[in-house]
């Protein structure tokens, strides 16, 4: 028989008699483990069974009672409450009958001990219970179902609701009273969620199966990405939205954008509803950003690699990015002139750059194949390259989003040295005199050697041995002029690595001395404050001159005005006495001296008088006009004698360069000697006592060609030319000192 522990059980023994006039006097049960009856009925003295004495051994704790009944004593049996474990065995039931012999019966008992505990664990022998996980979709899932206790060891088995059993195995440990029973599932499903997995034991069939129970989560990879935004062109720096939507992943997908491998995420912003997830990127691509890749990537943020992705090649439109360039069979050679150039504009443009133009210096350059100027596509050729074609190049694109120039390019062309522009060629000096004659030139490459030759009148050429080199480009000749055959031309010639120069720096040396007296001077405005001079330049003496004009009153009798210009000799003295009469003095001077000075007298005008009309000349006197032309007549003598003189000096040849050398200085030399640099801008200091001038308004040159001090005696009374016009004076007049 089989009983399960905390049950009932009734253990059968007949009792019927062999014979009808017999029954039993005696009932004893025994365990066989045991040597003493575990239960006794003794009805020996008993009139009727049911007057049977009971006996219940202690073993049984009380939990035994034998059952008998008068109408069926076949059915006797001795009922054992609350079994235990150490109930089971084989029990005899010895019956003695009055008359008859005895009977014994023998009855096995198997107590029956469920399983003690069931408990699912993982692979990790991890125990788990309820919903376990989440477990990533289409990995593999190992549980293992283990019972503890239980006679006899149970079955242990697993079922899923709706679903098919997958392969399992038991493993028993009849020492331990352990069964473990493994089951795996190799992948994971989205079915799979939430899908009750059930464990049972069972090793009768008298109660129900022991079953414990778990739920499995699963993470859920997304089933679709798409970027829902049109893919269009788009323009360089500006701002656009792009959409990317993901479903299906349980816990809602994570949305990244990526460009080139470089993450955008702080430009976008994220939507979850269910296990929708909705990402907006905004972001402002640049040209560089053209035909990269643009990812919109979802994945389980639990399982790695359950990512989605959809893309986009953009197609960024920009301006054209444009630089020039030597083509590159040019650009490790050195220009010379001579050879051709090809430049290139190097373009980057979406869409295409539709016109392509080029700039010299901020002109355009036209396509003029007889200028040797040719524009081919993207490039410019250059035929025939010159220093004119030196300088900064540019190129300019356009396409529809645009025109772009590019950076200036220095096109450096090797050519031979040519004369710097802008340098003095002439240079006015006297006999003796040394003249550092400076030659530059421009030239690339720029070290350069350098040749002097002279040239004078009669066609000699001489080579100069005496110069220097002042830098790489530049040479200064020491020049000293002896006698009338040295002056002429300087030759200058230089070459460089690339060739001599076509034509040589001619530089023209010519005699100096002080600058001739200015002429046809007269007084063309006179107010009551100012008189106007107006005068004809003379000859500069091969030197920049300066014109001067002093004014004298004639009555205080001293200098009281003092102008000085470079441009021409016309003089404004303003700020004048009214009804007054000046003398006004001028010459003009330059850095070899002074000329000689012409004088005239003038008036201002009377207080009630009318201002003279402008341009209306003062009128010359008959006298002074027989005065010019006599002047005249001696100008003419001394150029005759001169011209005499001259002829007689070039017969003397070098006797005359030595007398040239200790001539006595001019009167103008001793002014100017060591203060050649306070030419224009001379003090005078003068003391006068009463001076009535006896003067008329006219002109009156004056020759202060000798060494005397300038005093107002000789710029008044001295006559330098023959002439019978005088001024005189009725009282002594002191001299004027100049310092």
């Amino acid at each position: 028989m089989h009983a399960v522990i905390g049950t009932t059980v009734s253990l059968p023994c007949n009792l019927s008699p062999p014979s009808p006039d017999d029954s039993f006097s005696l009932v004893l049960w025994y365990r066989l483990d045991l040597p003493n009856p575990i239960y006794t009925l003794d009805a020996r003295s008993a009139t009727a069974p049911g007057d049977a004495t009971h006996f219940a051994n202690k073993v049984l704790g009380g939990r035994a009672r034998f059952n008998i009944s008068t109408q069926r004593p076949s059915a006797a049996s001795l009922t054992l409450e609350n079994v235990q474990e150490d109930d089971a065995g084989e029990y005899r039931c010895r019956v003695d009958f009055r008359r008859g012999r005895t009977l014994s019966w023998l009855v096995k008992l198997n107590v029956i001990v469920p399983t003690n505990s069931l408990v699912i664990k993982d692979k990790d022998n991890k125990t788990l219970s309820g919903t376990i996980g989440p477990y990533k979709e289409g990995s593999s899932l190992t549980l293992v179902c283990e019972s503890q206790g239980g006679r006899p060891l149970p079955s242990v088995s697993w079922r899923r609701v709706r679903a098919e059993i997958p392969d399992q195995f038991s493993e028993p440990d009849p020492e331990k009273g352990v069964v473990r029973t493994e089951m795996v599932i190799d992948i994971l499903k989205r079915e799979d969620l939430l899908t009750e997995i059930t464990c049972q034991a069972s090793n009768t069939n008298l109660t129900a199966p022991i079953t414990t129970s778990v739920k499995l989560d699963i993470s859920l990879n997304p089933t679709e990405v798409q970027i829902t935004t049109p893919n269009r062109p788009c323009s360089a720096g500006e701002r656009i939205e792009v959409v990317c939507v993901s479903k299906g992943s349980r816990p809602p997908a994570k949305i990244s954008w990526w460009k080139d491998g470089k993450d955008l995420k702080r430009y976008a912003t994220e939507e979850i509803l269910d296990d929708v997830t909705t990402s907006k990127l905004f972001f402002t691509p640049s040209s560089d950003d053209n035909e990269k890749t643009l990812i919109c990537r979802a994945e389980n943020p639990v399982n790695a690699d359950s990512a989605l992705e959809d893309q986009w090649v953009l197609n960024v439109y920009y301006a054209p990015i444009v630089s020039v360039s030597l083509t590159a069979s040019q650009q490790n050679e050195l220009i010379r002139e001579g050879s051709d150039v090809h430049l290139e504009c190097n373009i980057q443009a979406n869409p295409p750059a539709a016109d392509v133009r080029w700039r010299f210096h901020s002109k355009a350059i036209p396509h003029d194949p007889s200028k040797g100027m040719l524009l081919r596509n993207n490039t410019l050729i250059i035929q025939n390259v010159q220093k004119a074609h030196r300088g900064r190049y540019r190129c300019l694109a356009s396409n529809l989003e645009g025109e772009s120039i590019s950076d200036e390019v220095l096109l450096r062309v090797q050519f031979a040295p040519m004369c710097a522009s802008n340098q003095k060629t002439t240079y006015g000096i006297a006999k003796h005199e040394e003249a550092n004659v400076s030659c530059a030139v421009e030239a690339d490459p720029p070290e350069v050697a350098f040749r002097w030759s002279f040239n004078n009148t009669v066609s000699e050429t001489i080579d100069i041995l005496s110069y220097s080199s002042d830098g790489a480009s530049r040479s200064v000749a020491r020049y000293i002029p002896r006698t009338r055959l040295d002056y002429g031309a300087l030759y200058c010639f230089a070459k460089n690595a690339v060739g001599i120069m076509k034509e040589p720096c001619i530089f023209t040396i010519i005699p100096t001395g002080p600058p001739e007296p200015v002429q046809n001077c007269s007084v063309t405005n006179t107010t009551l404050t100012t008189l106007t001079l107006s005068c004809d330049p003379g000859d500069d003496g091969g030197l920049p001159q300066t014109f001067h004009l002093e004014v004298y009153s004639m009555l205080a009798e001293q200098l009281i005005m003092n102008l000085s210009t470079m441009d021409s000799p016309m003089f404004i003295a303003d700020k004048l006495s009214a009804s007054s009469s000046y003398l006004l003095v001028s010459y003009a001077s330059n850095a070899k001296g002074r000329s000689m000075s012409v004088a005239l007298t003038a008036h201002t005008q009377l207080a009630k008088e009318q201002r003279t009309s402008d341009g209306q000349p003062v009128t010359i006197s008959t006298v002074l006009v027989v005065l010019m032309g006599t002047v005249g007549a001696l100008v003419l003598l001394a150029i005759i004698i001169i011209f005499i003189m001259k002829a007689r000096g070039d017969k003397r040849g070098k006797n005359e360069d030595k007398a040239s050398e200790e001539k006595t200085p001019s009167c103008s030399e001793t002014v100017f000697e060591g203060k050649q640099t306070d030419i224009f801008s001379k003090n005078y200091q003068t003391e006068y006592v009463d001076l009535t001038p006896n003067t008329r308004t006219e002109r009156i040159y004056e020759s202060l060609g000798d060494c005397k001090e300038y005093t107002y005696e000789n710029v008044i009374h001295k006559s330098h030319f023959p002439s019978n016009q005088t001024v005189h004076s009725h009282h002594p007049i002191p001299t004027i000192v100049t310092r």
